[in-house]
């Protein structure tokens, strides 16, 4: 298998229904509408996608996403996640808007920890169950994860991402394999 890089996922997930079962394995709670693809010109140095994900049928309520493929450790994770929010964060701040994703996906552990899946939001330092609800949420997923911290689907999705053979019974990695070739 081949390792996926930013600009084959690009063109990968600029098909609605791949994005769409992408988002679904890495954020379940959310069931998308649509997708509308913005262009990224507005976020300099911006290698990722940048769309809003619609959640009902009027076009209303929406969130924006921005996601990218890391192979290295660029040593900026958290101003890098920074820099991406501060230019959703007009739009997040639209009516309709019901929060914004940053999702980097790290072909190395951004953390240490050995999970796949970090999910940072902004708390209280004391009593973390006090959560600042700014809609901004930031998801990094680990290729190189060791824990048993997600579902098989999604592990399936960073394999292939990683290049990795995967459950051949997953129609979504299979389909993504066939138009890598």
């Amino acid at each position: 298998m081949t390792e996926i890089n930013n600009e084959k996922f690009y063109s990968l997930m600029h098909d609605k229904e791949l994005c769409r079962e992408m988002i679904r394995r890495i954020v379940p709670d959310i069931n998308a509408f649509d997708i509308r693809f913005l262009k990224n010109c507005d976020i300099p140095d911006a290698d990722g996608l940048r769309f809003n994900l619609y959640v009902d049928s009027d076009g209303r309520k929406y969130y924006t996403f921005y996601v990218e493929i890391l192979a290295e450790d660029p040593g900026y994770i958290p101003l890098r996640d920074r820099k991406y929010h501060a230019f959703m964060g007009l739009d997040a701040l639209t009516p309709g808007n019901e929060g914004a994703y940053v999702i980097s996906i790290c072909k190395f552990d951004p953390f240490n920890y050995g999970l796949h899946r970090y999910t940072i939001i902004t708390a209280d330092t004391k009593d973390p169950s006090i959560v600042l609800d700014d809609g901004r949420n930031s998801i990094f997923l680990n290729t190189e994860g060791t824990a048993d911290d997600i579902k098989p689907e999604l592990k399936n999705f960073l394999d292939f991402i990683a290049g990795r053979e995967s459950d051949s019974s997953d129609s979504f990695i299979n389909k993504l394999t066939e138009l890598t070739r």
